[in-house]
């Protein structure tokens, strides 16, 4: 009876694919998409110039969960080239401590830091329980979600302290451009200008995207049906006037052999030939082929692997002592889920 309907399924796929691929498919305004077109597609050169480059990325994890309390463990990392040459490693790691408080009379997730390598500045500390653009549906923001806010925000701030006093050079997330609430999206903005001050340049390649085409099919699907051979980059996708978005895109090969296609973006107003140049030359590891090596470094250094946080919660009961009877009790009325998941396995 299973297979019967697994086929079913199957054909229903397989007619998705065979539908004609127009354009990406954008969920919100502030996106016109572009027609695709293989005129659109240009090869990635050899490279010509050796550029300073910054790969960034972040990973934070939790070790204490309540309803109205949320420990986390936040690391980043920034890894320094000189064309193909590595330079440095920076690193900078802390706790966060982040609770649901009274401000002026409004309610809202109040965090507190507790550096342990590095110097950490915060711009922002605090967001409103009622904010539209946290909030899950009809639902405020869970607290869990605000450490992940705060990564990404530590990350761009991280970004604009590598490029105070340098000029020249690029900076490289992993991910995308697009700003998922407005104080990400003001700390994006002052990144922006400091790099038009240093005439540096600000990117971000992303392993994954959510988007797909209008018929349905996935970006990279349709794009490799009209791509030549080679390494190549596919641009323009689509006008961007979103206010949170300010950024140029495109799609990427990144080595002839790669089996994938990811999303770049850059800041508006800048080339990005030159700097695709220098990525697409780092991007020749036998262990993921056509993914920049730096950047595979910068997610290895900055991770917060299962079996740290596991050491991380040790040494969080074991330093709380006899405190670690309330806490326990604030994290059981949030565990039950748990328990049954362990019953049911």
């Amino acid at each position: 009876m299973s297979k019967e309907a697994l086929q079913r399924l199957l054909g229903a796929l397989q007619q998705k694919q065979g539908m004609q691929d127009a354009s990406v498919a954008f969920p919100r305004n502030g996106y016109k998409p572009i027609s695709f077109s293989r005129q659109h597609f240009r090869s990635i050169s050899a490279l010509q110039e050796e550029k300073e480059v910054w790969y960034v990325d972040g990973g934070n994890g939790e070790i204490f969960h309540s309803p109205s309390c949320s420990v986390q463990f936040l690391r980043l990392c920034a890894i320094h080239y000189q064309g193909k040459q590595r330079q440095r490693i920076a690193m900078k790691e802390c706790f966060l401590l982040i609770q649901p408080e009274e401000r002026d009379g409004e309610m809202v997730y109040a965090m507190q830091h507790f550096p342990v390598q590095g110097n950490w500045k915060w711009e922002t500390d605090s967001f409103a329980l009622d904010d539209p653009e946290l909030q899950e549906g009809l639902f405020r923001p869970n607290i869990v979600k605000i450490g992940n806010i705060l990564r990404r925000i530590a990350e761009i701030q991280f970004a604009g302290e590598l490029l105070a006093g340098r000029k020249n050079c690029a900076i490289i997330f992993d991910g995308i451009l697009q700003a998922g609430s407005k104080a990400e999206q003001e700390q994006f903005s002052k990144l922006f200008t400091m790099a038009e001050e240093h005439n540096c340049i600000v990117a971000a390649l992303a392993k994954t995207t959510n988007l797909f085409t209008n018929a349905g099919n996935t970006v990279g699907m349709a794009l490799q049906k009209l791509a030549p051979e080679g390494a190549w980059w596919y641009s323009p996708v689509a006008e961007i006037t979103h206010p949170y978005h300010y950024a140029e895109m495109a799609f990427v090969k990144l080595h002839p052999f790669s089996r994938h296609i990811f999303r770049f973006e850059w800041q508006k107003g800048k080339q990005a030939e030159k700097l695709l140049e220098s990525i697409a030359a780092m991007s020749h590891d036998l262990v993921f082929p056509g993914y920049p090596y730096p950047l595979i470094a910068a997610d290895q250094f900055a991770r917060i692997s299962h079996r740290e946080i596991g050491f991380l919660q040790t040494e969080f009961m074991a330093l709380a002592g006899k405190q670690w009877q309330a806490l326990e009790g604030m994290q059981n009325s949030a565990n039950a889920h748990t328990i049954l998941d362990r019953l049911g396995q």
